[in-house]
C-alpha cells in the first residue's frame, strides 16, 4: 500500500466518485447491489478535462473511454506526468491502493456525439478467490499490472453487458452482472497480472451437486436466483461453477433458469385459468409486460396466444 496516499477508505460509491471528477454520473449501479462490481459512467461537457486527481481506492480501477478521444498528459501515484492520447475503446487498468491518477488535456467529439468514461471498481477479493481456484496460489499474491492505453475486445463486451444490465434492471440483471464480473475477474488474471494464469480442466464427478442445484432452482423459480447462490448450494467458487454447470447440462445457469422458468409459464397457461399476472410472479416476474416480453421471444409467441392454442 502507498502509505503517504489519499485512499478512499471503504468500497468506492458513485457519490464519493463526484467528489474527484469534473463530469457528472450518467450511470451507476449503486443502487443494484451487485457484489464485489461497482460500475459508473461519466459524461464530460466541456471541452477541456482539468486536472482532478481521483485518490488509491481500495478496489482495483478499470477505467474505460466510453465517448470521444482526448490528448494530454496523465500521471498514476503522482509520479511524473506524461503525454497520452486515448480514444474510445481504450482501457486504463490500475490496481488497488496504487490507483491514485490524474489526467488533463484537450477533449474531442465526434459531431452529435459525447466525452464519457466508464469505470469498473472490481473488489481485490473476487480476483483472489479466482486465483485461487484456478491455480491453488494465495490470493493475496496476486497483483496487477499498471496499464495505459489497452486495447481489449473482450473487456468492451462485458462493458457493454454491464451497461446494458445497468439500463434494463430486469430480474435477471443481478446474474448476468455477477457472472460478467467473474468473467472480468480471471481475464484480468490470465492476461494482465505479474504471472499469467491458466484455466484447469472441470473434473464432472462431483457427486450429486447438480442435483441439489436443479432442486434449488425449481424451488426458487419465482425468486431472484444469483450465481453465489447457486455456487454456495454447489459448495464452489463462482467462476469455477459456472463453467462446470456449463460442462454438466450444456447451457448456462441463466438459459437453463430462464428454460425452467418458460416451462413452468407454459404448464401453468396450459392447465390453469390463473391470470397472467399471476403466473408471471410465480416464475419470478414483477410486471406482466416483461414475463410476456420474455415469453415471446423464447418461444415465438405471447402468453394470451399460447393459451388459446392449447
Amino acid at each position: 500500500m502507498l502509505a503517504n496516499k489519499e485512499v478512499t477508505p471503504k468500497f468506492v460509491d458513485s457519490g464519493e466518485l463526484c467528489r474527484y471528477s469534473p463530469g457528472r454520473v450518467e450511470l451507476s449501479s449503486k443502487d443494484k447491489n451487485w457484489k464485489h462490481l461497482l460500475v459508473t459512467r461519466f459524461v464530460y461537457d466541456s471541452q477541456y478535462l482539468t486536472s482532478s486527481p481521483w485518490p488509491a481506492t481500495p478496489d482495483h480501477s478499470i477505467v474505460m473511454l466510453d465517448a470521444g478521444k482526448m490528448q494530454g498528459w496523465f500521471s498514476y501515484n503522482q509520479g511524473r506526468y506524461r503525454p497520452c492520447e486515448i480514444a474510445k475503446g481504450d482501457w486504463i487498468i490500475g490496481q488497488a491502493f496504487e490507483n491514485n491518477l490524474d489526467a488533463f488535456g484537450d477533449i474531442f467529439r465526434e459531431e452529435g456525439h459525447e466525452f464519457a468514461m466508464l469505470v469498473i471498481h472490481l473488489s481485490p477479493k473476487l480476483l483472489a478467490v479466482a486465483a485461487e481456484d484456478l491455480t491453488g496460489i494465495d490470493g493475496d499474491k496476486i497483483e496487477l499490472r499498471h496499464h495505459f492505453n489497452v486495447r481489449d475486445p473482450l473487456m468492451a463486451q462485458i462493458a457493454n453487458v454491464l451497461k446494458l444490465q445497468i439500463y434494463q434492471g430486469d430480474l435477471y440483471g443481478k446474474m448476468y452482472a455477477e457472472t460478467a464480473a467473474h468473467l472480468l475477474a480471471v481475464h484480468l488474471l490470465q492476461n494482465y497480472c505479474v504471472r499469467g494464469l491458466r484455466s484447469p480442466k472441470i473434473n464432472g464427478r462431483l457427486g450429486n451437486r447438480i442435483g441439489k442445484v436443479l432442486d434449488y432452482v425449481q424451488d426458487n423459480l419465482h425468486a431472484e436466483i444469483s450465481i453465489e447462490d447457486l455456487a454456495n448450494v454447489a459448495h464452489m467458487s463462482p467462476y469455477y461453477f459456472i463453467k462446470w454447470f456449463k460442462k454438466q447440462l450444456g447451457e448456462t445457469p441463466y438459459q437453463f433458469i430462464m428454460r425452467r422458468r418458460m416451462e413452468k409459464a407454459k404448464h401453468l397457461l396450459k392447465s390453469t385459468e390463473n391470470p397472467l399476472k399471476e403466473i408471471a410472479s410465480e416464475i419470478g416476474y414483477g410486471y406482466t409486460c416483461n414475463f410476456s416480453n420474455a415469453f415471446k421471444q423464447h418461444t415465438g409467441i405471447t402468453p394470451n396466444g399460447y393459451r388459446n392454442n392449447c
